[in-house]
This record gives structure tokens, sequence and C-alpha cells, in this order.
């Protein structure tokens, strides 16, 4: 049994961060020893290092929530969570794309000063952003 300061600590987590998942509902409010103080347990460890895990594969508090649902009617998880996976590696390989994108646009505008007869009494804010290349 440990105080929310511990819990927090050895999950890596604020205790702010648990305060809120209990409000949520995806940790379960916490026993109260006779002090008022939250006491957690090694189950609850357990929930909280399930929750930071899909928090760091970027799974939403929603969909942290429906997997958790799954266990608690004792149904596996394991299909929502596949088809969960297989959304989000189709949203990595679009926000690749955008980035690759992105990138390429970037250096473009890097060379710009060396282009550019850079003139700072002109009216544009910045003409390195406000040259348009493709016009």
């Amino acid at each position: 049994m440990m105080h929310i300061q511990e819990f927090a600590k050895k999950i890596g987590v604020s205790p702010e961060t648990i305060r809120h998942y209990e409000r949520i509902g995806i940790l379960p409010q916490a026993v109260r020893a006779e002090n008022g103080y939250r006491i957690y347990s090694e189950s609850d460890i357990e929930q909280l290092r399930f929750i930071n895990r899909a928090r760091q594969l970027h799974f939403t508090l929603d969909n942290i929530a429906e997997i958790l649902a799954f266990r608690e009617d004792g149904t596996l998880p394991c299909a929502y969570v596949q088809e969960l996976i297989t959304s989000k590696i189709s949203e990595v390989e679009t926000r690749i794309q955008e980035l690759e994108m992105l990138r390429s646009e970037l250096l473009e505008l890097n060379k710009l000063p060396q282009e550019l007869q850079i003139n700072e009494t002109t009216d544009c804010i910045c003409q390195i952003i406000e040259t348009d290349k493709d016009n």
C-alpha cells in the first residue's frame, strides 16, 4: 500500500494525472485511509502502468476507457486493440508524409536568403516566409 506521491513517482506521472484518471474513471477511486489520504495497491500500479503505456502509444483516454471496459466485462480487448493499432499506423503514415512535405518546404525556404535580395525596408513582414516558390 502506498500514498499518491509514492504511487505517482513509481510510475513516472504526476499526482494530478492520477487524480484526473480517477475523476474520468479510467483508474478506480483509491481507497482512503482514516486520515483521508488515498492509498494504492499493486493492482492499481498495474492498471496505471497499462494506462501510461497506452498513452505512450498515443491511445486516447477514450480508447483506454473502452479497452478497460472490455476487461471489466470479462472480454479480451485484443481484437479491438488490433483495430486501433491498424488505424494508428495509418495515421502515423499520413503524418510522416505530411512531415516529409513540410521538411522539403523548409529546406527550400532555408535556401532562400542566399537567393533573395533581402530588403529590410520592404513592406512585408519576412520575405523568406512570404515567398511562394510555386508562384
